[in-house]
């Protein structure tokens, strides 16, 4: 997306008139690049300005802008100073000689003096400190989005370094030790008074947000749906046998997959959000197509408690009523449901997104023959670990239209060891090989790192290969083995080591980087918990027949693999989408710096 939308989504607008007219600047580079006029502005009209009088006005306008910036941000700073100094005197009990306090308002501002216990002592903190917070917060980011129009214009400027160090000198291009130190003391005292020293949780308590009591209520009956199907289904297992489950299990694996993934991005998005990373920035996602992690939730939730009763149905419609024709009716009445709910033309359930969606896949598609972005690249990331459900929709369009539907059986042997079955899932593999390609080519100054990721995806097409041509069995067991453990070994450091830039040392701590946004622990817990699960996600590309015997059901099993796989991805995305915040390795942006989001 281009900048000139992100600036004007970052906008408060109540300080409009104070930012960077970016479009104005930009059209007059576009005049020095082209030497031809725009009749569109007024302050170009000029159509015999030749290049060297151009660049002067464009130097005297951006001067000009970037005076009125610096103007605006000494009087916002002196302001949040005075009102922080303010406040700050009444937990010391401490009045300047040179400043007039009413210690009286200030009680009254606090509340303090209504009861004392921790929660609402930490309420009243919150009241207090939430609007300066806020301040401070927008002057910051303010500041920021201002800072990448001037970088981005003089980007597009050739010899432009005697500029860009004068930018580097500007007042307001300091804000980030003068507001991100008032900024900081704040959340210590917060932490002082009442989160016992702990600024973590005193950041967490001035940006957490309130939630309508109406949306958590739906939420919970959803909820309370699901659990109740689930239950009456596992009696039903637990009574008849995993025979009760069949064969109609691919379908209701697929759609849950479905649920399951739209769970983990409002999880995704809600832990960014709260430690104040840019997501919509960084996937440089158009931000009308935005949407909350409650929206995310509530969906979700509702099509899991659609998707419990029906599987209900669908099991209690095989056990008592056998009617073969309303079992198969049932599964391709939910199958349909889910591709017309993606492509539904109106506006309930957030038709921008859902479009936004259909756009990135064929994206996606076309991404290896193009320009790959960081929202095509996670996209592809994703699908690589979708190796079950691709497989589902094979296999679902077998339950559809075989002569036998009433017994697993019937798709065993023809289908299960089907090419398709098994090269379905290497598809987004070889996708986000040839993203890697396209990129090197791109590239050449990351041809290191691709070819690490070209390693990557190789190895797993090489054991699908392997798989199909059944070098599992005897004599070629063990040549399958090492690849199996080398494939996922490799991951599991690559992740660590490429993806999330850890196994550092670092002042941070051992095997961590320099610059982190989540506690330490957060990052020890994850690199522990994907290295079993990458052994998990390895078994998606062992042939069905590998797992058929008498002790362990094939489908149950798949079913818990997909659930740990996506509880891993969303994992792995959240350090990832983390580690692009602090860092631009694969130079999917121009400029470093990030904005920080208003919210």
């Amino acid at each position: 997306m281009k900048f000139s939308r992100q600036i004007e989504y970052h906008k408060i607008p109540e300080w409009s008139a104070y930012y960077i007219q970016y479009r104005y600047l930009k059209k007059m580079l576009c005049k020095l690049k082209c030497q031809y006029s725009i009749s569109s502005d007024t302050e170009l009209n000029d159509a015999l300005l030749d290049q060297h009088s151009i660049l002067m006005k464009f130097k005297e306008e951006l001067k000009f802008q970037i005076n009125i910036l610096n103007a605006f941000y000494s009087e916002k700073k002196l302001q949040v100073t005075d009102e922080l100094e303010k406040i700050f005197s009444y937990f010391h009990n401490l009045v300047r000689i040179n400043s007039t306090i009413d210690l009286e308002e200030a009680k009254k501002l606090l509340s303090l003096d209504e009861r004392d216990d921790a929660q609402d002592r930490a309420t009243s903190m919150k009241r207090a400190f939430s609007d300066i917070h806020k301040q401070m917060w927008w002057l910051e980011a303010f500041c920021e989005i201002n800072y990448m129009a001037c970088l981005r214009l003089l980007d597009k400027l050739e010899s432009s370094v005697e500029m860009r160090d004068d930018l580097e000198h500007q007042p307001f291009r300091q804000w980030e030790s003068e507001i991100g130190g008032l900024r900081n003391a704040l959340y210590e005292q917060v932490a002082i008074e009442c989160m016992d020293g702990d600024i973590e949780k005193a950041k967490m308590l001035l940006i957490e947000k309130q939630y309508r009591t109406k949306d958590i209520g739906k939420i919970f009956f959803c909820l309370g749906v699901v659990v109740t199907c689930l239950i009456v289904i596992l009696y039903i297992v637990l009574k008849f046998g995993d025979a009760a489950l069949c064969p109609s299990t691919p379908i209701f694996r697929l759609t849950l997959a479905v649920n399951l993934t739209l769970l983990a991005v409002a999880y995704i998005i809600y832990v960014l959000e709260s430690y104040s990373i840019n997501w919509v920035y960084i996937f440089e996602i158009d931000p009308s197509n935005k949407t909350s992690y409650m929206n995310l939730v509530w969906y979700s939730m509702l099509l899991n408690a659609i998707w419990a009763v029906c599987y209900l149905v669908n099991v209690g419609d095989k056990l008592y009523l056998a009617f073969a024709n309303n079992h198969i009716i049932l599964c391709i009445g939910i199958f349909i449901f889910y591709i017309a709910l993606l492509l539904y033309p109106f506006n309930q359930f957030h038709r921008i997104s859902r479009y936004a969606f259909v756009k990135a896949f064929c994206e996606l598609l076309i991404s290896p023959f193009s320009y790959v972005h960081f929202r095509n690249y996670m996209f592809g990331s994703w699908l690589t670990s979708f190796a079950i459900p691709l497989r589902d929709i094979y296999l679902s369009l077998c339950f559809f239209f075989q002569n036998n539907p009433s017994s697993i059986k019937a798709l065993s042997p023809d289908h299960y060891t089907n090419i398709f079955v098994i090269f379905l899932p290497a598809f987004p593999l070889i996708l986000r090989f040839l993203q890697n390609l396209s990129a090197m080519v791109r590239k050449p100054s990351l041809y290191k790192l691709q070819m690490i990721n070209l390693t990557r995806y190789f190895l797993p097409i090489l054991l699908v290969s392997m798989s199909y041509f059944k070098l599992y069995k005897e004599p070629y067991t063990s040549e399958w083995l090492s690849v199996f453990t080398i494939l996922t070994t490799y991951h599991a450091f690559l992740d660590m080591y490429s993806d999330w830039g850890l196994l550092r040392n670092s002042s941070s701590g051992p095997f961590l980087r320099g610059k982190i946004s989540f506690p330490k622990n957060f990052y020890y817990k994850i690199m522990v918990i994907n290295f079993f699960l990458r052994f998990n996600w390895t078994l998606t590309l062992v042939p069905y027949e590998a797992f058929n015997n008498a002790y362990v059901n094939t489908e149950v099993l798949y079913t818990i693999i997909l659930i740990l796989e996506i509880f891993r991805r969303t994992l792995w995305t959240i350090l990832r989408v983390e580690r692009e915040n602090t860092g631009n390795v694969e130079r999917y942006r121009k400029i470093d710096y990030l904005p920080k989001p208003l919210s």
